[in-house]
């Protein structure tokens, strides 16, 4: 998920605690993500880079 979006691991797991994103569990406790959580993440980015809040 986070070289499909072009950031490090360190930010899906970051934006899941925050509630922008949400995983699923496996059995072994990897945490999946869905396509649209992908859009919600090129969403923040872009956001974040023309200067909106991460708390909008």
């Amino acid at each position: 998920m986070a070289e499909r979006a072009g950031v490090l691991v360190a930010r899906p797991h970051y934006y899941e605690t925050e509630g922008l994103i949400e995983s699923l569990r496996t059995s072994a406790n990897h945490r999946r993500y869905d396509r649209r959580e992908l859009r919600r993440i090129a969403i923040t980015r872009i956001s974040q880079s023309v200067g909106v809040p991460l708390a909008e």
